[in-house]
């Protein structure tokens, strides 16, 4: 493919710069004569072009001949002209030398039986200086340094002017040093320049003064400075006494480099051999008992190298190894091996992402350990481990390459989604850093929020005593709001936005008295829509949460990108309880469950009546309440029951718990919908890439347009998120698919 565009591409820049040159150079290379049948004639010319266009013009009809012997009968002449029978004629002479040439001509009118006279031309050729422009790199040229020699026809007056382009547009001179008729200077390809035509334009002056631009060989070259692509199915097989490598590319490219070391990830220093584009190579120059590495890299026709590939690993095997008949088959385990290779270079790139948290900024790596993404690493590391020790032990059991590649698969989803979890940068977008000032309406606020019933004397006794005691604790609060970005291993982005408070206050664990974090009533996210990092707590509610007052740190996340603005009118404040007679704040989230205080005296047993009615009330409300939250707590379960599921490859009981799922989903309020929206949808999410996965291994068994439409219909079926994450990857095998089915 890529020499086909870079074919195409050179025809239409040769076609435009052949354009260009013939508009420029053009001139007239004809010479006429009129012909006189009758009386015989000489006549003498100077040309200073190698091609001439000899033309004769006759007074009637008659067909001419030419001879270089001078008197030779007409009948007996055998130089015939190009365009002859009408009263103009023409003779083309072509690759003239600078000499003299002496052509004798005659013309005889249709019929007519009488000889006719002899015009003899006598042709003086003194051509313009010309020139040969030879690279010293052939074919196709790639970048860096290429050296140009220029041999001239004859001797020029001075150095020659050669000047070249890369869009036949604009030209650049070489500076040219030599004598005589030869030349040499140099030019620089730049790597960056991709594929280009390289055009020359020349101009010399010859001893008698006269100018030459004409160029007769090596005025267009190929430029290509693209560097392959990399090599991605690449495996090595030991056997007895040899090392048998494979690897598979679709590029037109020249040849393949080896690059080879007793030593894990062999470099530039350790090339090996370059071979044939062929699609493999067996290294016999190995000693029984020793493991080697191996990468490769494409080479194409202008001698550009691609990145190497993966590397790749096996043992030489001794002729006793050959006849062992128990666990998976020789050929089989170096496929083995070099995915236990890509978990090991998985782990290297996160350790490397582990050790360089300490250099990074003193912002991001509090953010790290706020986050608690240092665990996160730490988490990822211990399960690629576990990978690797399974994938070790399919060495040990007989299976098939079927059953291999699909335990693979599935061993390489598993390091996918690992991958997905390990931050390894943090971007901040926005931050701001302030003081908070609770002032007393927010206090009172929040008093009413945690006992709704409370009366206006205990309320006022409240404000008064958190006053009292945020003077006494020397109370301040800080706050760090962040949105950031994280990006994760393997490439994906997530927005977040965090609050951190750091409390400053001499207080101790107090029954009746909190810090609460407030929502405000705008806001779309809620607190269970929150990650809670710090401290611990108690919900009242979507958007209240109370810590304890012995808490120094409160720190929670949302992941979604929040203004500052929002993020600042998230309230916090530090409350303490007068009474605790009235207040039932228990962990239940149920506020407010009121008491009468003095109420019905002297009519008892209405009292009694109606008290009995407003519990009943009460309690509807309270079961109410809890029957949707215990519906979304049952959902959560059931989700993470079924993500363990298609962890052990097991869709169908995923499924049917999806479904589950749909129906209890469906019967909850838009509040509880809303709580449990996200992890809904990435259940959703989750069973159809299974369903993908497992369909497109399908598809690459066999090409079936029926079944690509169906893979089609379950990928438009995912969020936006996850469709866009895939798309560059459907489009290809959209791409792959069609193009089979139109050939």
């Amino acid at each position: 493919m890529k020499s086909l565009k870079l074919f195409v591409f050179g025809f239409v820049m040769l076609f435009l710069i052949s354009l260009n040159v013939n508009f420029i150079l053009a001139q007239d290379q004809s010479l006429f004569f009129q012909y006189n049948s009758t009386t015989a004639s000489i006549v003498e010319q100077s040309v200073s072009f190698s091609s001439v266009l000899v033309r004769l013009g006759t007074p009637t009809d008659s067909s001419c001949k030419y001879s270089t012997v001078s008197n030779t009968l007409y009948s007996n002449m055998v130089g015939l002209f190009d365009l002859t029978s009408g009263k103009v004629h023409e003779k083309s002479f072509v690759g003239l030398s600078d000499g003299i040439y002496k052509y004798y001509f005659k013309c005889k009118k249709n019929l007519s039986i009488i000889e006719p006279a002899q015009l003899e031309v006598v042709l003086r050729v003194n051509s313009l200086v010309s020139a040969h422009v030879v690279l010293s790199k052939d074919a196709t040229i790639n970048a860096g340094k290429v050296d140009v020699k220029v041999s001239t026809s004859k001797p020029v007056s001075q150095a020659p002017s050669l000047s070249y382009s890369f869009d036949a547009l604009v030209y650049h001179e070489i500076p040219l040093f030599g004598s005589s008729n030869l030349w040499q200077g140099y030019l620089v390809i730049p790597k960056g320049l991709g594929e280009a035509t390289l055009s020359f334009r020349f101009q010399a002056n010859d001893l008698e003064g006269r100018l030459g631009t004409e160029i007769k060989s090596g005025g267009v070259f190929f430029v290509d400075t693209l560097n392959p692509g990399i090599v991605e199915d690449f495996q090595v097989i030991g056997e007895v006494g040899r090392i048998r490598l494979k690897w598979h590319f679709d590029d037109d490219l020249d040849e393949v480099n080896i690059y080879k070391s007793e030593d894990s990830n062999p470099d530039y220093i350790d090339f090996y051999k370059s071979v044939d584009k062929d699609e493999g190579y067996v290294d016999i120059a190995v000693d029984t008992g020793k493991t080697y590495y191996y990468r490769v890299a494409l080479v194409d026709r202008a001698g550009n190298e691609g990145e190497f590939s993966e590397q790749a690993y096996a043992t030489v095997l001794a002729s006793g190894d050959a006849n062992v008949n128990t666990g998976l088959a020789l050929e089989l385990r170096g496929i083995v091996d070099n995915f236990i290779i890509e978990i090991d270079s998985t782990i290297l790139d996160i350790n490397q992402i582990k050790s360089s948290i300490s250099q990074k900024s003193t912002r991001e790596k509090s953010i790290f350990d706020d986050l608690r993404l240092q665990g996160e690493i730490d988490s990822a590391i211990s399960e690629l481990n576990n990978v690797k020790r399974d994938a070790e032990k399919y060495k040990l059991q007989d299976l098939s390459l079927e059953e291999l590649n699909r335990k693979l698969d599935s061993a390489r989803l598993r390091v996918n989604v690992i991958k997905k979890r390990v931050p390894e940068s943090v971007s901040v977008i926005d931050e701001l850093s302030k003081d908070e000032i609770v002032d007393e309406s927010l206090i009172q606020e929040l008093l009413l929020r945690l006992k709704p019933d409370i009366s206006d004397k205990i309320k006022e006794k409240s404000v008064l005593q958190t006053r009292n005691k945020i003077d006494e604790a020397n109370m301040n609060i800080r706050t760090n709001l962040y949105v950031a970005e994280i990006t994760y291993l393997d490439g994906t982005r997530k927005d977040i936005s965090i609050i951190k408070r750091m409390i400053s206050a001499t207080m101790v664990r107090e029954e009746g008295s909190y810090f609460i974090e407030k929502l405000p009533e705008g806001l779309t996210q809620d607190f269970d829509d929150a990650k809670i990092l710090g401290g611990s707590f108690n919900a009242i509610d979507g958007n209240l949460l109370t810590f304890s007052t012995d808490v120094k740190e409160i720190i929670y996340s949302f992941e979604d990108q929040i203004s500052l603005n929002n993020l600042e009118d998230i309230s916090v404040a530090f409350v303490s309880m007068a009474s605790l007679e009235e207040i039932n704040v228990t962990d239940s989230k149920i506020t407010g469950l009121f008491f009468l205080d003095n109420v019905f005296k002297g009519y008892w047993g209405i009292g009694v009546i109606v008290l009995i009615v407003l519990i009943l009330i009460g309690i509807g409300f309270y079961f109410m309440k809890n029957k949707f939250k215990g519906v979304v707590l049952e959902i959560s379960k059931k989700i993470k029951t079924a993500l363990i599921f298609l962890e052990e490859n097991k869709i169908k009981q995923a499924t049917e718990i999806y479904n589950e799922v749909r129906l209890k989903y469906a019967s909850l309020n838009a509040r509880g919908k809303k709580r449990i929206l996200k992890k809904v949808t990435y259940l959703h999410n989750e069973i159809i890439v299974f369903e993908l996965e497992r369909g497109l291994r399908e598809l690459e068994l066999k090409k079936d347009l029926d079944l690509f439409k169906k893979l089609e219909k379950l990928y438009k079926s995912l969020s936006e998120e996850y469709q866009k994450s895939l798309s560059t990857f459907f489009e290809k095998v959209k791409k792959d698919v069609l193009g089979d089915q139109n050939e």
